[in-house]
């Protein structure tokens, strides 16, 4: 009985934490959503200050390989994989976990259940938003740039794109 409480207590801390990031990665889909069509938070964040200082780890997607066009979808591409790759993870651990509580019995399961939907209750954490940030951030560097040396072509391609578009008036209004 004693052994079997154990095992249940390190598989609630297990579906805690592993719950707490799946949802945090949720979350921060929700907000990078709601941020890209939010004109007012994209030009309190985007500015010139914060694109010519921005990351090392953001500044190699905007340098130009074939075209810009190809820049923004390798970055959109990279965050959905990488967001897709966690996920996966994630969700392998909580099946392991929950299966695991199913072998201690049903009650054990309910407990790591709810331990799971209380795991949602944190707010977006601060690196989750930081992150959906700096994938803005990135987007907002590669129109930058584009902007700089072609307006045109990227005015152009932006209109085909019109998701991009609050990014886009963002780094238009720094110019």
């Amino acid at each position: 009985m004693i052994a079997r409480i154990a095992v249940e207590v390190v598989l609630g801390l297990i579906t805690f934490f592993a719950g707490g990031l799946f949802w945090q990665l949720r979350k921060r889909a929700r907000f990078l959503a709601e941020a890209i069509r939010s004109q007012p938070l994209l030009d309190q964040f985007i500015s010139r200050e914060t694109l010519e200082s921005a990351s090392p780890m953001v500044t190699p997607f905007a340098e130009k390989q074939l075209t810009y066009a190809l820049n923004v979808q390798y970055v959109v591409d990279a965050d959905a994989a990488s967001q897709r790759r966690t996920m996966f993870m994630l969700i392998f651990v909580l099946v392991a976990a929950l299966v695991g509580s199913d072998f201690l019995g049903i009650v054990y399961l309910a407990i790591n259940i709810v331990v799971f939907f209380i795991s949602a209750s944190s707010p977006i954490s601060p690196s989750a938003r930081s992150n959906a940030l700096q994938h803005i951030l990135a987007l907002a560097l590669i129109l930058h740039r584009w902007r700089t040396e072609n307006p045109r072509e990227c005015d152009e391609w932006v209109a085909r794109v019109p998701s991009l578009a609050p990014i886009y008036n963002a780094v238009r209004v720094i110019q």
